[in-house]
């Protein structure tokens, strides 16, 4: 008699999740620039075989990351990179987790002061770091 081998559980994979990630790829495979128009939902969902439902959800969550945008009867285009947009969403997710921000300004210390180590090693550890102030002490 063989032994039975034991198989690992296939790892269940939300189509919802899935499908904001494939059109994010999409875009980039195709070098889609911005200005350029999306195929429409529809197109999507009969060229891709998935639900118009996922489809419109996939774009909803693609637009919330301000990679494409909408206009009524124009449908979807890619848009331009958008540093104020970043970086706003930034600092608003940093405003309410103190710690996160105190761990980036640690590691930016370790960081800063390796690189002045390496780029000054004649110069006194104290003076190296004097640039720092007393917020990265």
């Amino acid at each position: 008699m063989r032994p039975v081998v034991s198989i690992d559980p296939v790892p269940s994979v939300d189509i919802r999740e899935r499908v904001p990630e494939w059109l994010m790829s999409h875009i980039l495979r195709n070098r889609r620039r911005p200005g350029d128009r999306l195929p429409t939902e529809g197109d999507l969902a009969l060229r891709h075989r998935f639900s118009r439902t996922v489809v419109r959800e996939a774009l909803r969550s693609v637009d919330a990351l301000e990679v494409i945008g909408s206009r009524q009867r124009s449908g979807w285009s890619v848009r331009g990179f958008d540093l104020d947009a970043l970086t706003g969403g930034l600092a608003y997710s940093l405003a309410f987790d103190t710690a996160r921000v105190r761990d980036l300004l640690a590691v930016r210390r370790v960081l800063e002061v390796a690189f002045l180590r390496a780029e000054a090693p004649g110069q006194r550890s104290d003076r190296r770091e004097e640039g720092f102030g007393p917020a990265f002490r």
